[in-house]
């Protein structure tokens, strides 16, 4: 008995319908999400680039996303060769703890090398995601709306909403003026299922701080004593 060692037989799609990964639009994005953690990834992706292939997702980038690279870098001619060259500098950077950024933009072709980074960059946040937009080929809105504010925040399984709300450069009317904008966002979209009280406690703290209790009940004029 023979064992298959091309690279597709130990892709992570391989036992995923064709169908989905020949998928438009959204159903693209969805599925594309696999490819960050395929151990061959790399190698799908320098096979549809070599071969200009028009359809599905290959190696997490969708077509769009593969003829924009193309036409980015149109003297590559052997794309695996391409893909296998190191960023060395800031990759070596990052991994010997210099973190000297407030986040982390990722083109899908660098993912990569980029999910090597996941011990350094996963706990602190910084990891690069598609679902949050940082996992992207137009690097350049992403950092526009980065730099006017944009925040992302979540809430775990036990409901607890962990998002950063300033610096400790920020002066108290900022900090709060931040807290403000929060809370009003949250309220705004609790869920119509949502029943008694949605907010239980607040707590902010400096990173690896105490904690400091907030009285929820207080919802507009924040920054008045």
């Amino acid at each position: 008995m023979t064992t298959d060692q091309t690279w597709a037989a130990r892709a992570a799609c391989a036992g995923i319908e064709p169908d989905q990964l020949f998928g438009k639009g959204a159903e693209q994005r969805d599925i594309r999400s696999v490819c960050f953690s395929c151990p061959v990834r790399m190698e799908c992706l320098a096979e549809a680039l070599d071969s200009d292939s028009s359809f599905g997702v290959w190696g997490g980038l969708t077509e769009r996303e593969r003829r924009a690279l193309l036409r980015r870098f149109p003297e590559v001619t052997d794309w695996s060769e391409w893909l296998r060259q190191e960023d060395d500098d800031l990759v070596a950077e990052i991994t010997a703890g210099n973190l000297n950024f407030d986040a982390v933009i990722a083109t899908p072709n660098l993912m990569g090398k980029v999910g090597r980074l996941g011990r350094v960059l996963g706990p602190r946040g910084l990891m690069p995601n598609p679902k949050l937009g940082t996992v992207t080929m137009d690097v350049e809105k992403m950092v526009k709306e980065l730099k006017a504010g944009r925040v992302e925040y979540r809430a775990d399984r036990y409901g607890i909403c962990h998002v950063p709300m300033g610096k400790a450069s920020f002066s108290a009317e900022d900090l709060a003026e931040n807290y403000g904008a929060l809370s009003t966002e949250l309220l705004r979209v609790r869920p119509s299922s949502a029943k008694g009280r949605y907010v239980k406690s607040v707590v902010v703290s400096s990173t690896m701080g105490p904690g400091v209790k907030v009285d929820t009940s207080v919802t507009r004029n924040f920054t008045e004593e």
